[in-house]
């Protein structure tokens, strides 16, 4: 079986230089400091930043806001502590290895799955292959792609009734963890900038650990109820089990599908306890999407006392009132959410919009600089990191 390490070079989480080379977890986190994330908002920038938060988090992350301030001030992250974490994890995040593949349930052995049905567009329903050439083509999916539609699958992927393991079907799953909510992160000017902005200090909870460290191969009971112990958990969480079925050179040709994890308590109620980039415009209130009637229009107002319930806005705020974030620092909030029909058992698209926010200037005024931006493809773009 081949082997597609994700902390080595080409691996998805598209840190690159200019020419767009993508480079896996290792370099980008060590070189946070001198790359951006290009991808575009939208389902895939949400799970690639969410996967490098939690490397990061696991590896180094801040326990303290004078840790945190220390990691803003370095030059760079603690390259010794990450490149350490991740040899020692490296086995758990290949993508293709044979018994713990990473975000993948090793114990399923049937691939019975076409690979077209990976593309994220292929939870639009049947009227997305008129409209996708990603659904129409028979070739094998290259491996860094097919990473990123694995994660984007588990956080992303409808309701209702799955492929049972063996034969037969499963009913009643939920939304991928990401698909109730609306993902709000901060950007600046380099990938280390948006991890640092996008992670409140916290110490590990006793228990949490992303899906890479657990102890056992995911269990093969699908929509299993399960404790969440904290964030590293949530951001990789295994709502679906799937497994990849790689070519001779790498490519997946095939997969299972099927419902996975569920939280112990609502999809909502992990998400505002341990997902600090999901929007809410009060305490019990998340962010909605815009009217029907409009889809374009962006879904909130410019403003803290609108997202003041929001983790990585009072977080950004700390740091501004505090001096640590330079006055000139371009930050950039940017939600995206995704609809789906009545029944949550097809995707209807994907909306993102950014606006600036002023780093030092009247935090609690409303934000200046709003831009309306257009509506997005739940499919628009590539991940990629570029040179800051």
């Amino acid at each position: 079986m081949p082997s597609y390490p994700l902390t080595g070079p080409g691996s998805p989480s598209h840190l690159t230089t200019r020419d767009y080379r993508e480079v896996g977890l290792t370099e980008a986190l060590t070189r946070a400091h001198e790359l951006r994330l290009t991808a575009r908002p939208g389902q895939e920038h949400a799970v690639l930043l969410r996967v490098l938060l939690a490397a990061y988090d696991a590896a180094a992350g801040p326990a303290s806001w004078t840790e945190w301030t220390q990691a803003w001030q370095a030059p760079a992250l603690d390259t010794s502590r990450i490149t350490a974490y991740l040899e020692r994890w490296a086995d758990r995040l290949d993508l293709y290895h044979p018994q713990r593949p990473a975000f993948q349930a090793g114990g399923l052995t049937a691939c019975p799955r076409a690979h077209t049905t990976l593309h994220p567009a292929y939870l639009g329903g049947d009227a997305a292959a008129w409209c996708n050439p990603g659904l129409a083509g028979s070739a094998p999916i290259e491996a860094a792609r097919a990473a990123r539609y694995l994660l984007v699958r588990s956080g992303y992927d409808v309701a209702g009734i799955k492929g049972g393991i063996g034969g037969g079907r499963t009913y009643g799953s939920w939304l991928g963890p990401l698909g109730p909510v609306t993902h709000l992160s901060l950007t600046a000017r380099t990938l280390k900038d948006a991890l640092l902005l996008n992670l409140p200090p916290a110490p590990r909870r006793p228990g949490d650990m992303p899906v890479w460290e657990r102890p056992d191969d995911l269990p093969l009971t699908p929509g299993a109820r399960t404790p969440v112990p904290g964030r590293l958990a949530w951001w990789t969480w295994p709502a679906r089990l799937l497994r990849l079925e790689p070519d001779g050179d790498g490519c997946v040709v095939a997969l299972a599908w099927h419902d996975g994890l569920r939280p112990d308590t609502s999809t909502w109620e992990a998400a505002q306890v341990h997902d600090a980039m999901t929007a809410w415009t009060g305490p019990d209130q998340r962010l909605t999407p815009a009217a029907e009637s409009d889809p374009d229009l962006p879904a909130w107002f410019p403003g803290r006392a609108v997202l003041g319930g929001t983790a990585v806005v009072d977080h950004a705020v700390r740091a501004a009132e505090a001096g640590i974030l330079p006055a000139d620092l371009p930050l950039r909030l940017t939600a995206s959410w995704t609809t789906y029909n009545v029944h949550k058992s097809v995707t209807r698209g994907a909306a993102t919009g950014p606006f600036s926010f002023p780093a030092q200037a009247e935090c609690a005024a409303p934000v200046q600089g709003f831009e309306r931006p257009p509506a997005s493809r739940a499919d628009a773009g590539h991940g990629l990191l570029t040179s800051a």
